[in-house]
């Protein structure tokens, strides 16, 4: 994604990856992981590059607290493992 690509969808989408990290209520969890900044920093990258964000901002607007990313996220997986890791189980 472009540099003007990155700033568009920024200014369109501001923090999708937080509100959906906090619905989900792994903030602190992600924050705690060994290498939190690179692990952020690419759940970023993939939230950038989604050409969901339209559909995520609305689900996000639909579901302030949630137990389970809509499947279509990008970050899905990561945030599945991190749900694993915190409670010992799978989601």
């Amino acid at each position: 994604m472009s540099l003007r690509n990155s700033l568009n969808w920024l200014a369109r989408h501001p923090g999708q990856l937080d509100r959906m990290m906090d619905a989900l209520g792994l903030r602190s969890a992600v924050e705690a992981l060994p290498d939190s900044v690179n692990v952020l920093q690419r759940a970023a990258d993939r939230c950038q590059s989604c050409e969901n964000a339209e559909r995520c901002a609305a689900w996000l607007d639909a579901n302030a607290k949630a137990d389970e990313a809509p499947r279509y996220c990008r970050n899905h997986a990561l945030f599945q493992r991190v749900f694993r890791g915190r409670d010992g189980r799978a989601r």
